[in-house]
């Protein structure tokens, strides 16, 4: 109604913070910056997305490519309604910088998880003019152990894609329905059984629906929600449409969920309930036997202090299995299990998979990994071993030998295998040993030097730097005693 239109000069527009947004259905500028670069302004709406578009869609893109030439994205997508997947945007100057942002990210992600699903607006010109993608969780999405989620959206989006257990299709007329469940991965395999949650999910079918076959492997998040969005892919892969006559022979490819064994994974956009799009993956995957009664993880304690008495390791699973093995892997991934490890048992809670291993007194400082192998997955989590604390206790000189007795035999033997790490002083003068060897206590370091003549009253200094498994702090430096023989 023209009587509802108010225009209002540019010189009269209220200046806009930096960073500063409208209130929700107030007035709305074209640029959240300042006024001197807004040239519409919109009351009662808070969004210009659909005034620019005449359609709104969303699919799997594969490739994003810009082009300096003609300034503008090439996209390759599969989305449904659209014969063509080789798509191009507006020019860049013209898409919002939420876009910009989204697609520049896009060319990143893609080298990684190789399809990522986006919402898309078309001009009348089959241009995009906006471009984002499906990366949020709506928050009254399904629950799953109320802590996973399977489905994504975009922000303020349209559409919403469920990655999803193929149940079984109804293709009757009057029972138009796919019956599917989300699904917790265990890495290679899936667990369609979730203790004291509901899975279960129905979808409308429509005639309009599309199917896409995918032919490649995906890669799932052990211990997650299958996600179309977390979950990734293997690799590059080929999108297949299927034709009206092929159709009947989809239901083929869903396996029954009573059958345990093989069940077919597919991701599905939908628009308020009703299906959009089926993207189906031709390999199926096995389930796992039994009930997923909580989250796969596995952790293991920093260890600090290098004592017998008081080093650990504790590695934990919420799940309740009884199958399992876990190995202890160096940085170098040899597995160093019984070499620097002793098994202690399972702990009181042995029910929740959780067992402990001792840490011998010879491990060498550095970053240890910790894997738990569970139906054919491998579950991993790393730690480190710090240095242990030494400590100089004393030292004894005469004219020709000094002798430094440390906290223990280990720090013993590595310092006497680096006598560099030695520093005698007589006064100011630094003094170079020539031998370095174990005493017969093995605690104490035994060096060879030419002090030359002393007395008592003259200062000599020993300090021992760190080795590669010992960190002395402040303990690291002493006055020596003087014998006249040692």
């Amino acid at each position: 109604d023209l009587d509802d239109v108010m225009a209002v000069q540019v010189e009269d527009l209220p200046d806009i913070g930096a960073g500063e947004k409208t209130a929700a259905k107030g007035v709305h500028f074209s640029k959240p910056t300042n006024k001197s670069r807004v040239d519409t302004v919109v009351l009662g709406v808070d969004t210009f997305r659909y005034f620019a578009n005449s359609s709104t869609a969303a699919g799997l893109v594969t490739y994003v490519k810009y082009s300096t030439k003609t300034e503008k994205f090439t996209i390759t997508a599969s989305i449904p309604g659209k014969d063509d997947t080789t798509f191009t945007t507006i020019d860049t100057d013209d898409l919002s910088d939420e876009s910009v942002k989204s697609i520049k990210a896009l060319q990143t992600l893609l080298d990684t998880k190789k399809g990522v699903f986006c919402e898309f607006e078309f001009n009348t010109d089959g241009e995009i003019t906006e471009m984002l993608q499906m990366n949020k969780t709506p928050a009254n999405t399904q629950d799953v152990n109320n802590e996973y989620k399977n489905t994504i959206t975009q922000a303020n989006g349209t559409y919403t894609v469920q990655r999803v257990v193929i149940d079984h299709v109804a293709n009757k007329s009057s029972d138009n329905t796919l019956t599917a469940m989300s699904a917790i991965s265990s890495g290679s395999k899936i667990y369609t059984k979730i203790t004291g949650t509901d899975t279960d999910i129905a979808l409308d079918l429509k005639d309009s629906t599309e199917y896409y076959v995918i032919g490649e492997d995906l890669k799932m998040v052990a211990g997650n929600t299958l996600n179309a969005y977390e979950d990734g892919f293997d690799k590059n892969f080929d999108i297949d449409d299927i034709d009206e006559a092929s159709k009947s022979d989809l239901v083929s490819f869903f396996n029954n969920a009573t059958e345990d064994d093989e069940y077919v994974v597919a991701d599905i956009i939908e628009d308020d309930g009703d299906v959009v799009a089926v993207y189906y993956y031709e390999d199926a995957i096995e389930e796992v036997a039994g009930s997923y009664t909580g989250t796969m993880t596995v952790d293991a304690d920093a260890l600090v202090a290098k004592t017998a008495a008081d080093n650990g390791v504790i590695v934990k699973t919420d799940l309740a299995i009884a199958d399992y093995s876990v190995k202890i892997l160096d940085a170098a991934n040899t597995d160093v299990t019984a070499t620097y490890f002793t098994y202690d048992g399972r702990e009181s809670d042995s029910a929740n998979g959780k067992c402990v291993y001792d840490v011998k007194d010879t491990i060498p400082a550095g970053t240890y990994t910790v894997v738990w192998t569970n139906d054919g997955a491998d579950h991993k989590a790393t730690f480190e071993v710090g240095k242990a604390s030494a400590k100089v206790l004393s030292a004894e000189y005469d004219k020709d030998t000094v002798k430094i007795v440390l906290s223990n035999a280990n720090v013993a033997k590595e310092v006497a295998d680096k006598p560099e790490l030695i520093t005698i002083k007589k006064g100011a003068n630094k003094i170079a040993g020539t031998v370095v060897e174990v005493g017969t206590d093995l605690t104490t370091v035994i060096v060879t030097v030419n002090i030359g003549d002393v007395t008592s009253t003259e200062s000599v200094v020993v300090s021992v730097a760190d080795t590669t498994n010992y960190t002395f702090g402040s303990d690291n430096t002493v006055t020596a005693s003087y014998k006249s023989t040692l």
